[in-house]
């Protein structure tokens, strides 16, 4: 068995809403959605899930235990600008204070049953245009608030 590469495997997809189950998006919502992986860096999706922890023990010991808390999802898309009036399929499709869901297929193009993880609900901030540098492409960034539940383990339905 071979280790996947990130390029040319994973996709990920803007929905103008969410699949009505997370943990079986459809192809059909998959289709309608907007690719926009083709506008991302190499690096231009960024999703920081953080596991919170809760601290525990007692006057008893020197050792504070620890066990498992609630768990956070947010992240950065960075994408590039195109020449065009309204800067391309991005910087359209990802306008300030959008609600929507994003699904990402870590295996191209995903088949019935294939892994997904999607996030059924985002909040997207205000694009922030990037610096300017000597032979550098301009790109964009944008942070994104999950407002549900991300599903990780999701498997793509018929």
């Amino acid at each position: 068995m071979s280790r996947l590469v990130f390029d040319g495997n994973y996709k990920v997809y803007w929905l103008d809403s969410a699949p009505a189950s997370a943990s079986a998006p459809t192809a059909a919502e998959w289709a309608a959605g907007t690719d926009i992986t083709s506008y991302l860096t190499k690096d231009g999706f960024a999703m920081n899930i953080t596991n919170n922890k809760v601290t525990g023990g007692d006057l008893s010991t020197k050792f504070t235990g620890q066990d498992q808390g609630t768990w956070t999802a947010d992240g950065t898309i960075t994408a590039y600008m195109d020449d065009s009036d309204d800067g391309g399929t991005a910087y359209s499709t990802l306008t300030d204070f959008a609600a929507g869901a994003i699904i990402v297929s870590p295996f191209g193009d995903p088949a019935t049953g294939d892994l997904v993880y999607v996030f059924p609900g985002v909040a997207l901030g205000v694009r922030a245009p990037m610096a300017p540098a000597e032979n550098t492409q301009q790109k964009f960034s944008v942070a994104i608030a999950c407002t549900d539940e991300p599903v990780l383990d999701a498997a793509m339905a018929a």
